[in-house]
C-alpha cells in the first residue's frame, strides 16, 4: 500500500511539461528547419536533373557544371572532406 501512496506522490509532483506557447515556439523552428530541408532537396534534385541531361547530351561542358555546382555548394555550405578534391588532373585515369 505505501508503494502506491508513493508511486501517487511521485506522479503529483512531477514537473509540468512545456507550456502551449513554448510547445508552438518549438514546433516553428521545427517546421522551418524542415522548410529548409526541402529547398535543400528541391535545389539538389535540380543540380541533378542537370548533370542527367548533361549526361545524356553530348558532354560539352560537364565538367564546368560541376565546377560551378561544386562552387556553388561550398558557398552554401563550406567545403567538403578533402579526400573529395581530386590530386591534380586524373581525367585519363577514368
Amino acid at each position: 500500500m505505501t508503494a502506491l501512496i508513493e508511486s501517487f506522490r511521485k506522479w503529483r509532483s512531477r514537473k509540468a511539461g512545456p507550456s502551449r506557447d513554448e510547445m508552438a515556439s518549438i514546433f516553428r523552428a521545427k517546421y522551418e528547419l524542415f522548410k529548409q530541408l526541402l529547398a535543400s532537396n528541391t535545389e539538389l534534385l535540380n543540380i541533378i536533373t542537370d548533370l542527367e541531361d548533361k549526361l545524356q547530351g553530348d558532354d560539352g561542358g560537364l565538367d564546368e557544371v560541376i565546377e560551378k555546382e561544386k562552387q556553388n555548394a561550398e558557398a552554401e555550405i563550406g567545403p567538403g572532406p578533402a579526400f573529395l578534391y581530386r590530386q591534380g588532373d586524373q581525367k585519363e585515369n577514368r
